[in-house]
């Protein structure tokens, strides 16, 4: 059985790739390319509500 850290983690993970795939669909349905200091922008205007 898997200790309730190993679930942990593995949600965390399953998640961040999620995010990451969904991004990376974003960028190439709109044709766009990743500018870090955009998404930089973007989380300091999102951490902040």
């Amino acid at each position: 059985k898997l200790s309730s850290q190993t679930k942990g983690f593995k949600k965390i993970a399953i998640a961040s790739i999620h995010k990451l795939i969904r991004t990376i669909y974003a960028l190439i349905i709109n044709d766009q390319l990743y500018d870090y200091n955009v998404a930089t922008h973007n989380q300091k205007d999102f951490s902040r509500n």
